[in-house]
């Protein structure tokens, strides 16, 4: 016995079968009137060609029924073996949108220089499954992975860090919210570029090494200066601390450049060119997430055959049959 790809499809011989039942009730009927009526009256009363001549349409019209329902419920007797290859190319890009990203000590800030420097980011990726999450105190994601960056580009103007409804700077959340974009989606060598001058903790060196330990590289993009600046607040003043101190933020490269290590990566501060993005290719195509030799990225799948699509040039002919003269009269 076969199996069928899509059973659900043989619910369609149901009305074959009551057209089967009203051609017999049909046949029985006439069978009926014969014999009550006289042979010499039978052509006036029973009306002429009643019989097989005029039924031959309606057994044509259920020939061709049967194998077009067969042919899509796809009736299937072996499975053909695939490779399949897993996605091993792919992005998650992270950006910080804590308000210590409004500070100004680049230009024109750090926020509007790291949405630049995602832009570059994408237009490098065209190709390349790529997604991307925001976060402060807790991680969001914009998109997850996909390789529209016409579309991600969009969202770009619209990530301030008004739009993130509560406020802090928590770098292993979003690490861990990124891996787990990575392993829904089957990736096995991807990359998390992050953008931020969060301060790294052991919380996020911890998130950082399960990323390596998922075969994951880190790298991380450092935003802001050594020395800092003043962080404005939504009202345009500057923010102030519980003692009424203004807010500096500054960027500790160190605990950064701890963090993107224990990730398998490396840390670089944001560059005005392309240095940090040439290198954060070249580091991602010699670690070894693209090696095509490699049999851990490869996997088998197997997919049923169908031949019955083949009985579909019976229906063919039969409809070329049905053409001829007096077939459907």
């Amino acid at each position: 016995m076969p199996d069928w790809v899509r059973p659900a499809w043989l619910l369609a011989l149901i009305p074959l079968v009551l057209l089967l039942i009203w051609i017999v009730r049909t046949r029985l009927s006439v069978v009926q009137w014969e014999q009550v009526v006289d042979e010499a009256l039978l052509p006036y009363v029973i009306e002429a060609g009643s019989g097989g001549a005029r039924r031959w349409p309606l057994v044509l019209l259920g020939v061709c029924w049967l194998v077009v329902v067969i042919v899509l419920a796809g009736p299937v007797w072996t499975r053909e073996e695939m490779p399949l290859y897993k996605s091993q190319s792919a992005m998650i890009v992270v950006l910080d949108l804590s308000q210590s990203m409004n500070a100004d000590d680049i230009e024109p800030d750090r926020l509007t220089r790291a949405r630049f420097k995602v832009s570059d980011l994408l237009d490098r990726a065209e190709g390349q499954q790529t997604g991307l999450v925001v976060f402060s105190e807790a991680p969001y994601v914009i998109s997850p992975l996909t390789d529209d960056m016409a579309t991600l580009k969009a969202f770009l103007p619209a990530l301030d860090t008004a739009v993130v409804p509560v406020q802090g700077s928590q770098l292993a959340p979003a690490l861990r919210r990124a891996g787990q974009l990575l392993t829904q989606a089957d990736v096995i060598g991807g990359a998390v570029v992050v953008l931020t001058d969060a301060r790294g903790d052991d919380a996020a060196i911890d998130a950082a090494k399960e990323l390596n330990e998922a075969g994951h590289r880190l790298y991380i993009l450092g935003v802001g200066t050594l020395g800092g600046s003043p962080v404005r607040g939504e009202d345009g003043g500057f923010l102030q601390d519980n003692n009424g101190n203004i807010v500096v933020a500054s960027l500790d490269r160190d605990s950064l450049s701890n963090v993107a290590t224990a990730g398998g990566g490396f840390y670089s501060d944001v560059s005005p060119v392309d240095d940090d993005l040439d290198a954060i290719k070249a580091a991602f195509a010699n670690s070894g997430a693209f090696d095509d030799t490699d049999d851990s990225y490869r996997a088998t799948t197997s997919h049923w055959i169908e031949y019955a699509p083949w009985a579909l040039l019976v229906v063919a002919a039969s409809g070329l049959l049905a053409f001829r003269r007096g077939v459907l009269s």
